[in-house]
């Protein structure tokens, strides 16, 4: 439904947000991404050049969007195309990515992933966003630096935090770093759940609160 809601399906990619389960199916977290849908094309390509942004997993795009604009590049590595198609497709060809603000799949963590392997074969993130900016004419280059200095002086800890993770992955014998990223989602799903539990319990007892127009 969200789909044919978009009116532009060439220059849009929608994506949604994960349920993280464990070998056994059970649910050991979530990824709630953040709804940047009403920022201009700029900002959220400023926001995309600091990190990427949603599960592609949860991807989908039109047919005539990958005639545009190509596929992932096969030359890179695997744990780094999809970084650089969503920038290509946004920075470069003024792309949009459109967030479906639903879980509408589950990703499974276990101690056999190999996706954690290959994982630890990629390359920076900034070398990757600096690598598309090369791309664009001097003008448009210092303009999308300028503001992604900007942005990052604004979060600080947020950009500490993921060059901590970086490390973990890249350094950390690979069963630790799943354990590690297992028992973090845990911990975060716990607060999550109480924290829905609360929202619940305030909205029944304004349910409950007589009206003073009674």
């Amino acid at each position: 439904m969200e789909a044919g809601k978009i009116k532009d399906k060439t220059n849009t990619l929608l994506y949604a947000n994960v349920e993280y389960i464990d070998s056994q199916g059970k649910t050991i977290g979530r990824r709630i991404e953040e709804n940047h849908n009403d920022l201009d094309t700029f900002d959220f390509n400023v926001i995309l050049l600091d990190h990427n942004v949603g599960i592609p997993t949860t991807w989908l795009l039109h047919k005539s969007a990958i005639e545009k604009y190509g596929m992932l590049d096969e030359n890179m590595e695997a744990a780094d195309d999809d970084y650089e198609f969503h920038l290509r497709y946004c920075v470069l060809h003024n792309c949009r990515l459109h967030l479906v603000p639903k879980i509408v799949a589950k990703y499974r963590f276990h101690q056999d992933q190999s996706s954690w392997v290959v994982m630890k074969k990629s390359t920076s993130p900034d070398k990757i966003a600096k690598m598309v900016l090369e791309k664009l004419n001097p003008q448009e280059r210092e303009k999308y630096e300028i503001a992604l200095k900007q942005y990052r002086k604004k979060r600080l800890l947020q950009k500490v935090a993921r060059c901590l993770g970086s490390f973990v992955l890249r350094y950390v014998p690979t069963p630790v770093t799943i354990k590690i990223r297992i028992r973090y989602l845990k911990i975060k799903n716990y607060f999550f759940v109480i924290k829905c539990r609360n929202k619940r319990m305030i909205s029944t007892d304004r349910e409950k609160a007589p009206s003073k127009f009674n």
